[in-house]
């Protein structure tokens, strides 16, 4: 999870007041990525500023990043870059298909079909990093614990898992199924169960602030420039990443959609960048932000595959 985002509000910038509170820079990266796999230092130091972020946040929040996600830095300061290295078009396939799946869902397109996928894995001791890479992973495609070592998830996740279990060399201690019926602390009812292993406060609360955030950029988008309408969308974006990243995408048969109303706000505002803002297709975010979404733009924003939302 990304560092908490400093409360400050930027300074005024391209024709307008800023309107977001600063960013985390982890977030404002993934954000400013292009299509060509690169974020331009220029890029983060110009928008982090203008959305409140010093100096030093962006130094140490970049290093940070290349540490942790295994990103290279190119040059030094401002015209250097950071390159994604091509290990990560698989998750970023991933990613893509997870936000399209959420959009689905929103539009009614994706029921749930009404089974249960369940894994159980007993993985040695000796073997402790590989076991917590495969829980940690089935956290971030939504799955949650209902006892040590045992996951369940409403979604089709086999195409997913199981290559990944594959490729961790653990098939041999782990057990996996579908259920109809599933009963969790002497309950049935699949709402009940849901709200039982999914906490959706914190969700809420995330989306509930990506949704203001995006509203407060719609409202200034009229009297902002080019480059205060790139700030204010890239602000947007990080505010949204957040809670998809802690999203279990739950069917709205398991559990009120209580992303719906802040993802609609901000595909329509990624819309009117692509729209708005030349050059804007060139941000992976938002040319497969707008593509997921089924948002209506320029031919000129087609074509982008990856979307860095959710790296896992």
């Amino acid at each position: 999870m990304p560092a908490a985002a400093p409360s400050s509000p930027g300074p005024a910038s391209g024709g307008g007041a800023a309107v977001n509170a600063a960013p985390a820079v982890r977030t404002l990266c993934w954000a400013l990525v292009r299509t060509d796999r690169t974020v331009r230092m220029a890029d983060v130091a110009a928008v982090g500023e203008a959305l409140g972020c010093t100096e030093q946040q962006l130094r140490h929040g970049v290093r940070r990043l290349c540490e942790r996600d295994g990103l290279t830095r190119e040059g030094r300061g401002r015209h250097g870059v950071v390159r994604l290295p091509p290990s990560m078009d698989e998750l970023w396939d991933l990613d893509h298909a997870l936000v399209g799946h959420a959009y689905r869902q929103d539009a009614g397109l994706a029921p749930w079909d009404g089974r249960w996928r369940l894994l159980t894995s007993s993985v040695p001791e000796t073997r402790r990093a590989d076991r917590d890479r495969l829980r940690s992973r089935l956290v971030d495609l939504g799955g949650a614990a209902v006892s040590p070592g045992t996951y369940v998830s409403p979604h089709d996740w086999w195409e997913v898992v199981l290559p990944m279990v594959d490729r961790l060399d653990l098939v041999a201690h782990v057990t996996w199924g579908e259920l109809a019926r599933l009963v969790v602390a002497g309950t049935v009812e699949p709402r009940t169960i849901a709200a039982r292993l999914w906490s959706t406060d914190a969700l809420a609360t995330a989306y509930a602030t990506a949704h203001d955030r995006t509203e407060e950029a719609v409202r200034a988008w009229p009297s902002l420039g080019a480059p205060g309408r790139l700030h204010a969308w890239v602000g947007a974006t990080a505010a949204i990443i957040e809670p998809f990243e802690i999203d279990p995408l739950l069917p709205p048969e398991l559990a009120e959609p209580v992303g719906r109303p802040a993802r609609a706000a901000y595909a329509a505002l990624t819309g009117r960048f692509l729209a708005d803002v030349e050059g804007a297709d060139g941000y992976a975010v938002a040319v497969a932000m707008a593509d997921a979404a089924g948002v209506r733009c320029p031919d000129r924003a087609r074509g982008a595959r990856h979307l860095p939302v959710r790296p896992i």
